[in-house]
């Protein structure tokens, strides 16, 4: 052994000379008394051997075989967990994201006449339960140009909304415009207001924030592909979905990233933030929930059809729709730990084979799912959720009400259009948009109808309530405030 190899191995001892090794020898046996000839270093009666010879000796056996044992163990450790980490580095977070926090705590208002961000809060209840009785009159309407889907904010007596190649403040009162900030492209998602900030995705792939008094540029964040969805500020923290199939959380003040989590698949609809976890659909039929501090993977629930557009959280539940025309429904909170879905993947093979194991369990998360009178004519948008009830509408033309926990239906509605939009709920009315141009306003406890009202054209996005006006966008471009 070089001496270099005996520095790492230790001290190195002095080689031991042939007749050296006559004096940890023996004659007669130390153990049992049998007497040899010759020196011996075993007995062959009772086995007894000269141990100290044997690392004297430095020929018979390795110096030190404690420390090569200790190698091997820590080599195949280290395989395992690299393996581990490569199989399941979804679920461990980046050990420097719990250290990138947020120079503020800048979460979207919430209160009486405010709409401040998608669905109005980051759960996307689209429930106002202040009390209000909209007669169904048009105050003011005015039109944006070619239609796009972004749907307004309302802050502050403020309608603040994307249109084509522009953003735009208006007075809610009156409709007249405040200021105009120029865009690249149309924009189709909605704006979320926080502090003096007004922030938005745009189809170049950039995520801007602007000042809401005067439009001008704060800051801007480019992303790898088109942003289509609409962004959840809260506790300082942006979090918006992109087209480079990945969900990106920001510093709501800088533009800093705090994390990135990639989810496999475009996300095309706002993620919903409640209780430290959000919720983000992406087009590959995934619904993934991650850590809203880390990014960490904590549930990842499979479909067999692509999700309709943003989930809603309420109840204990988080709600969202599917391309075969049902509400599912998982447990809020719920986790999936590593490996599980693979272990439950293989229990359901063994059980399809029919061997003799238990009936597997579903996945992990799962609560329960509603379906519509006809589900291939059934929903396309979520509910609007509120502490008892949920209300829908779906393709056949029929509006639900039902028990929020367990779905029982409470009442329907029947029109003879489909119903593409999420309904808005504010106090004892609940009010929806479909595609006969009609705005309708029922009763939230019975399903009778209070009033409908003409638009002449197809709703576009969900109505919004704010200022004491219902806003609401039709395929002709315009914007209506009704009263």
């Amino acid at each position: 052994m070089s001496f270099g190899l005996r520095r790492l191995w230790g001290r190195a001892r002095p080689e031991t000379v042939p007749d050296e090794r006559d004096k940890y020898s023996f004659i007669v046996c130390p153990n049992c008394g049998l007497t040899y000839d010759r020196p011996q270093h075993y007995c062959q009666r009772c086995h007894f051997y000269a141990a100290q010879w044997w690392w004297r000796s430095g020929t018979a056996q390795p110096r030190s075989p404690w420390r090569m044992r200790a190698l091997l163990i820590g080599i195949l450790l280290a395989l395992v967990l690299g393996y581990l980490g490569y199989e399941f580095h979804p679920f461990i977070p980046n050990p420097l994201n719990f250290f990138k926090l947020p120079s503020t705590r800048l979460s979207a208002p919430i209160g009486p006449g405010t709409w401040a961000e998608f669905g109005l809060t980051s759960a996307h209840v689209r429930y106002v339960p202040e009390k209000a009785l909209p007669v169904g009159r048009v105050r003011w309407s005015l039109s944006l140009g070619p239609p796009t889907f972004s749907s307004p904010a309302v802050v502050d007596g403020v309608v603040y909304v994307g249109a084509h190649f522009r953003v735009l403040a208006l007075e809610a009162a009156t409709g007249r415009q405040l200021w105009e900030s120029k865009t690249t492209g149309p924009v189709h998602a909605s704006p979320v207001v926080a502090g003096s900030r007004l922030y938005l995705g745009l189809l170049d792939g950039r995520i801007i924030a602007l000042d809401r008094m005067s439009g001008r540029p704060a800051w801007e964040f480019q992303t790898e592909n088109f942003v289509f969805s609409s962004a959840v500020v809260k506790d300082g923290r942006l979090f918006i979905g992109s087209g480079d199939e990945s969900v990106y959380c920001l510093d709501a003040e800088t533009g800093r990233v705090l994390w990135r989590t990639w989810i496999g698949g475009r996300a095309l609809s706002a993620p919903a933030v409640q209780d430290g976890i959000v919720y983000a659909a992406a087009d590959n039929r995934n619904l993934h929930s991650l850590s809203a501090r880390t990014g960490a993977r904590r549930l990842m629930f499979r479909m067999a059809q692509d999700i309709v557009e943003s989930p809603v959280v309420a109840d204990g539940l988080v709600y969202f729709t599917a391309r075969d025309g049902r509400l599912y429904t998982i447990r809020h909170g719920a986790r999936e730990w590593p490996g599980q879905f693979q272990m439950t993947w293989l229990w359901i093979q063994f059980w399809l084979w029919r061997l003799p194991v238990p009936t597997p369990p579903t996945q992990a998360g799962a609560a329960w799912r509603f379906n519509p009178k006809y589900p291939r004519l059934g929903f396309v948008s979520p509910p609007a959720v509120t502490p008892e009830a949920f209300y829908m509408g779906d393709r056949l033309g029929i509006f639900y009400a039902c028990e929020a926990a367990r779905a029982k239906p409470l009442w329907r509605f029947r029109i003879r259009s489909p119903i593409l939009e999420s309904p808005l709920v504010v106090g004892d009315r609940v009010y929806f948009g479909a595609e006969d141009g009609r705005l309708y306003a029922l009763e939230r406890q019975t399903g009778q109808l209070a009033w409908q009202l003409d638009l002449g054209t197809p709703v576009m996005a969900g109505p919004v309530f704010g200022a004491g006006l219902i806003f609401v966008r039709t395929k002709d471009g315009m914007l209506h405030a009704i009263e």
